[in-house]
C-alpha cells in the first residue's frame, strides 16, 4: 500500500475513496472544517464582542451552535450507517455521561426539590455540545482532518486571545467593545478580562511549546509559534490572571519539562526563559516573577484566612457537601437558582453566592454524585491510553496533537477541574473526544499497514506491538 492510498479517505464501511470520490470528501472536508470554526466561534459567546450579545439571561450563541449541531446531525442521519459509531467507546461515554447528569437532577431536583419534570431538558440542554463528536465521527474525514482540526483550533485561540490582549491597553474603547461579562475584578492593578475558549487556549499552549521544542517545522513556523505562544501566555498572565489557571500551567508544564525533555532541551529551555523573564522584569511593567508571588501569597492568604475568592469556595464545599449528605449521596442534580428558589440549593447559589461551577471537582462530586467520578475515571483512563499509543505509534503531527492533549488533561487533575462535566465546556470536551479517537483509528491502520508489508516481506518477522 503506497502512501497516497494510505491518505485516501476511508468509507464508515473501511472501504476507500477513489477517483471522482476523494474530490467530493475533500470538498466535504473543507466545508465540515469551515462549519466546525463557526461552531467554535458560536461557542465561545463571539469572542465575548458586544455586537454579538442578544441576552445577559441567555446564552444565545453557544444554543445556536447546540441546535445547528443537532440539525446537521438530523440531516446528515438518513446518508450514513451509525454502526461505527455504536461500538465506539467516546459515543457512549457520552451517554454516560448524560446519564450521570440526569439521574441526580430527576431524583433530587424533581422528586426532592420539586422542579417541573421540564427542568430535566432544559437544565442539562448545552451538555448537547458534545454531540459534535457525533457529527464529526459520521463524516468521512481524511487521515489528516485532526491535522487541519487542530490548525483551526489553534489560531481562532490566538485570535481571541490577541483580541482580548490588545482591549486590554485600552480598556476604555474595550469596554464599548466587549461584553460586560468578558470584564471580571481587577487584581493586581490589572484589568482582567475571561474568555469562553479558556479549554482550547491551554491546549493551544502545550501544543506551541511542544512543537518549538520538537523543532519538527521549518523556522520561519517555528518564529510565528514562538509569537503565538507569547501571545497566549500574555493573555492568561497578565489579562486573564486566573491564579488556578497560571498555577495549574506552570505546574503541568513542570511536569513536562521534568519528566518528558531530555538534558539537552532542559538547559536550552532553562537558559531560554532566564533571559525572556530577565528582560521583561527590566524593561517592562510586566513583572512575571513579581506576579507569580503575588499569586501564591494572595493565594495563600485566602486560603488561610479563608477570606476572598478562596474563602468563598472553603465554605461552598461544605454547604454542598451538607447538601450532597441530605441527598442520600445520589447528588444534588442540576438545580435552578430561579424556578427552585426556595431551595437551599438555590439559597446558597443566590444568598450566599457559593457558585457550584467554582468548586470544580467538588461540584462534580456534590451534583452528580460517585458515578460521575467513577465515569470520569473510565474515560480518562481510556484517553491516556489511546494518546499512549498514538504518541508511541504515530505519525509526527499527530503525536504532537496527543502530546498536547495528554498535557491538558494533566493540567485538568492537577487543578481538580471538572474535567468532563460541566455543561459550558462541553463542546470543547467532544472535540477532544473526536481528536483522540480519530488519531488512533489512523495510527492503528498505519500500524496494520506496516505489520502486514513486513509479514509480505519476511512472514517470520515480529508484529508491532499495539
Amino acid at each position: 500500500m503506497n502512501h497516497e492510498v494510505y491518505k485516501s479517505p476511508v468509507l464508515l464501511s473501511g472501504q476507500k475513496v477513489t477517483g471522482k470520490g476523494i474530490y467530493k470528501v475533500k470538498n466535504s472536508n473543507r466545508w465540515l472544517l469551515l462549519f466546525t470554526g463557526l461552531l467554535i466561534f458560536l461557542w465561545s459567546e463571539g469572542f465575548r464582542l458586544q455586537a454579538l450579545e442578544f441576552s445577559e439571561r441567555y446564552m444565545v450563541l453557544k444554543l445556536a451552535a447546540m441546535f445547528l449541531i443537532l440539525l446537521a446531525i438530523v440531516l446528515r442521519a438518513p446518508f450514513v450507517s451509525f454502526h461505527r459509531l455504536f461500538r465506539n467507546f467516546y459515543f457512549w461515554g457520552i451517554i454516560g455521561l448524560f446519564a450521570v447528569v440526569l439521574f441526580p437532577t430527576y431524583v433530587t431536583g424533581i422528586l426532592q426539590y420539586g422542579q417541573g419534570l421540564q427542568e430535566l431538558l432544559r437544565l442539562p440542554k448545552l451538555y448537547c455540545g458534545m454531540f459534535i463528536f457525533v457529527l464529526l465521527v459520521i463524516h468521512q474525514t481524511r487521515s489528516n482532518f485532526v491535522n487541519r482540526l487542530n490548525a483551526l483550533i489553534v489560531v481562532m485561540s490566538v485570535a481571541n486571545a490577541s483580541l482580548f490582549v490588545a482591549v486590554s491597553f485600552f480598556p476604555e474603547i474595550g469596554h464599548n467593545l466587549l461584553t460586560d461579562s468578558a470584564w471580571i475584578l481587577p487584581r493586581f492593578d490589572y484589568p482582567r478580562i475571561s474568555t469562553a475558549m479558556t479549554p482550547i487556549i491551554i491546549y493551544s499552549i502545550f501544543y506551541l511549546l511542544h512543537v518549538l521544542i520538537k523543532r519538527e517545522y521549518p523556522f520561519k513556523v517555528r518564529k510565528w509559534c514562538f509569537v503565538s505562544l507569547f501571545i497566549l501566555l500574555f493573555f492568561l498572565f497578565f489579562v486573564y490572571l486566573s491564579r488556578f489557571i497560571i498555577f495549574g500551567v506552570l505546574l503541568t508544564a513542570g511536569f513536562y519539562f521534568l519528566f518528558y525533555l531530555n538534558i539537552r532541551h532542559k538547559i536550552s529551555i532553562m537558559v531560554s526563559l532566564l533571559v525572556i523573564v530577565v528582560l521583561t522584569e527590566i524593561y517592562t511593567k510586566y513583572k512575571p516573577i513579581h506576579l507569580i508571588r503575588n499569586c501564591f501569597t494572595s493565594g495563600w492568604e485566602e486560603y488561610k484566612y479563608a477570606d476572598g475568592n478562596v474563602g468563598i469556595r472553603i465554605y461552598g464545599i461544605r454547604y454542598y457537601a451538607n447538601e450532597f449528605r441530605k441527598s442520600g449521596y445520589i447528588g444534588i442534580g442540576l438545580v435552578s437558582s430561579v424556578r427552585a428558589s426556595q431551595t437551599s440549593v438555590s439559597i446558597g447559589m443566590t444568598q450566599y453566592r457559593y457558585n457550584p461551577a467554582d468548586l470544580r471537582i467538588f461540584a462534580v462530586l456534590f451534583q452528580f454524585g460517585f458515578p460521575a467520578i467513577v465515569l470520569t475515571i473510565v474515560i480518562l483512563n481510556r484517553m491516556f491510553r489511546d494518546l499512549a499509543f498514538v504518541i508511541r505509534h504515530g505519525n509526527s503531527r499527530h503525536q504532537s496533537i496527543a502530546m498536547a492533549i495528554l498535557l491538558y488533561l494533566l493540567y485538568q487533575i492537577f487543578t481538580l477541574s471538572h474535567i468532563f462535566l460541566w455543561h459550558k465546556f462541553a463542546f470543547w470536551t467532544g472535540l477532544f473526544f473526536f481528536m483522540v479517537w480519530r488519531m488512533r483509528e489512523v495510527t492503528a491502520r498505519e500500524v496494520v499497514r506496516i505489520r502486514r508489508k513486513q509479514e509480505s516481506l519476511d512472514p517470520a518477522c515480529v508484529n508491532i506491538r499495539r
